[in-house]
């Protein structure tokens, strides 16, 4: 669904549009302004990004014209959102110019996997939106990002993926 919504109502696997303009921008305002519960603003301040959590641990980001990710990692705080995610998202966007604000004025600092070459800092050792230089450069070295497939999906003839972050002194 993020994937969907990051793509303007079409689905990114068939093509088919499954959602018309309207319903997306609609779902977008709403995820962007309240999807995060009262942790929304800071949400929006820091992240800048609409997104979508739930009381399961999930937060659903989508970043339009982009990507659609589904982050899952049940740790809630207090306001009921995934801990882990929330800081996914954070790290996300300090390395990448995704948040709605960012280079305004063209200074490029971070990242753009949706130019020629992503790495606008001279940085020559990350591929756009290649995994794991991306979980590299987010230092997310004493986590470990688990797949994990449903029990009735069958992984070869699934297109959906699904990580979960865990800490490595939780594997051991």
């Amino acid at each position: 669904m993020a994937a969907t919504l990051a793509n303007g109502g079409f689905c990114p696997i068939t093509g088919e549009r499954v959602l018309n303009p309207e319903a997306v921008q609609n779902t977008l305002s709403l995820m962007h302004s309240c999807g995060m519960y009262d942790f929304s603003g800071q949400f929006a301040f820091h992240v800048g990004l609409p997104a979508k959590s739930g009381v399961s641990g999930g937060i659903l980001l989508v970043v339009p014209n982009v990507m659609g990710i589904m982050c899952w990692s049940p740790p809630l705080d207090k306001l009921g959102n995934s801990v882990r995610g929330i800081q996914f998202c954070t790290d996300l966007v300090q390395l990448c110019n995704f948040h709605n604000y960012d280079n305004l004025r063209h200074f490029a600092k971070k990242l753009d996997p949706r130019r020629e070459g992503g790495d606008q800092r001279q940085q020559q050792n990350l591929e756009p939106l290649d995994y794991t230089s991306l979980q590299k450069e987010l230092a997310l070295t004493d986590k470990l990002w688990k797949k994990v497939c449903p029990a009735e999906t069958d992984e070869d003839s699934s297109t959906t993926v699904v990580y979960r972050m865990e800490s490595v002194a939780e594997r051991n």
